[in-house]
């Protein structure tokens, strides 16, 4: 048996309820690396038009803020 067959006998064997989860799935594997950059380049263009984005501080002084030795973890 194929791989495509398996996977299309495992797909016959999901229950109905659980279709929309599997269709999720399967349509991120097919998503392009080409959308994942434009939705994410998106993103970072909203960000930087929101005028309540605040400031970044580094991993380091949210560590230190946060009570966290680094060098523990």
């Amino acid at each position: 048996m194929s791989e495509k067959e398996y996977a299309m006998n495992l797909l016959d064997a999901i229950p109905k309820a659980m279709l929309g989860h599997v269709i999720a799935y399967m349509q991120g594997i097919m998503a392009s690396d080409a959308q994942d950059d434009e939705f994410c380049e998106e993103l970072i263009e909203e960000y930087k038009k929101d005028p309540d984005k605040g400031q970044f501080i580094s991993f380091e002084e949210m560590a230190r803020l946060s009570g966290v030795d680094i060098n523990e973890v």
